[in-house]
């Protein structure tokens, strides 16, 4: 007797993978902490499972899988550790298996969540506007701090002689600092820089954009 496709299909041996989940979210995490997450799965096939190959997608990312082999109705695990030292904000991470599974030879395992700077400036970009000459502007930026250990401040520089800055605010968590654009800042697209230093080992130096769209006199009087 023939048997029909169904009856053949079910006959075939092969190794199956079957996670008990690929995606996992850490929530929030302070920048230098790190993470470890042990993603579980079963070879619910008939032959014998093997992990060909684990592609990590940068030096940030550490995967170890408990076996390379894994018999039918057998468990394995893939214990992935995240350092999230040079990251920061939303960050999506994927670890990608290879397998000898026919059905499912490739599975992207994915680790996500914020990592919350241990500097973070507010905004990033300081942005002017439409400004007019002979007249200083003024801004202010918010420079917070996330760490246990005591965090400070310890250098302003501006890219410009058309910038100028001065601290306002001074607490534990936090300082405040003033930025102001010169009123005799050329007429046109303005695009400059700050560099803010701190003594954090992790965040030594960030960069805050300064942008602005400077007008003269004869064009605010053509656009009236």
């Amino acid at each position: 007797m023939a048997l029909n496709v169904k009856e053949v299909f079910t006959q075939e041996k092969k190794p199956v993978i079957q996670f008990e989940e690929e995606t996992y979210n850490f929530g929030q995490i302070r920048q230098g902490e790190k993470i470890t997450h042990i993603y579980k799965f079963k070879n619910i096939g008939q032959q014998t499972l093997v992990i060909k190959d684990i592609e990590i997608p940068c030096d940030c990312t550490e995967v170890v899988a408990s076996k390379k082999k894994i018999l039918p109705n057998e468990l394995g695990e893939i214990m992935v550790s995240f350092d999230s030292t040079e990251k920061r904000d939303e960050i999506t991470t994927l670890i990608t298996i290879y397998l000898n599974d026919p059905d499912t030879p490739m599975v992207t395992l994915t680790i996500a969540g914020e990592v919350i700077p241990e500097v973070n400036i507010i905004p990033r970009v300081l942005n002017f506007g439409r400004v007019t000459q002979n007249k200083d502007i003024s801004k202010k930026l918010r420079i917070a701090f996330n760490s246990q250990h005591p965090l400070k401040v310890t250098e302003i520089i501006p890219s410009s002689k058309f910038i100028t800055s001065r601290i306002l605010k001074i607490t534990k968590k936090e300082t405040i600092v003033q930025v102001t654009l010169n009123k005799n800042a050329p007429e046109g697209r303005f695009s400059e820089y700050i560099t803010i230093t701190t003594n954090s080992s992790l965040t030594p130096t960030t960069t805050v954009l300064i942008v602005a769209d400077i007008l003269s006199n004869k064009d605010i009087q053509r656009e009236k």
